[in-house]
């Protein structure tokens, strides 16, 4: 049976939700049923810009609106970061850039952990000026 099929299945029967919470009544269960499916459906939203080629749109808007800079060349830094991500340092790169967009202060920990990604970060941008310049 598919999780589909089975949570189906198990949307059918929410007095089934009393057994598993220990519900007194079937609207309560009915409630906590709904809530179920919401953080479901939401989770995914949430969760799914967890690669850092999805974070693109967000460091481009950020880098035009809070520098003044084209299209093209916040992109170009962007692009230039992410051709030096290796796989393994994907996460540290989204906590890079959340911190790049956010302007947040990172905690001691997230500075070892982004060091170098902020210079590639920087490497990239530079790159990209010195190529825009010529």
């Amino acid at each position: 049976m598919t999780f589909f099929r089975a949570f189906g299945h198990f949307l059918q029967r929410p007095l089934m939700l009393k057994k598993l919470f220990v519900i007194n009544n079937t609207q309560t269960a009915s409630l906590a049923l709904l809530t179920i499916v919401l953080l479901m459906l939401i989770y995914p939203r949430v969760s799914s810009a967890n690669t850092f080629a999805q974070q693109k749109a967000r460091f481009v808007n950020h880098c035009m609106n809070d520098s003044g800079e084209s299209q093209a060349l916040c992109e170009c830094a962007f692009n230039q970061w992410q051709s030096k991500l290796k796989p393994d340092q994907e996460p540290a790169a989204i906590t890079a850039l959340d911190i790049l967009v956010t302007e947040r202060d990172p905690t001691m920990e997230e500075m070892f952990a982004v060091q170098s990604q902020m210079m590639f970060y920087s490497q990239g941008l530079m790159a990209c000026l010195t190529s825009a310049i010529t």
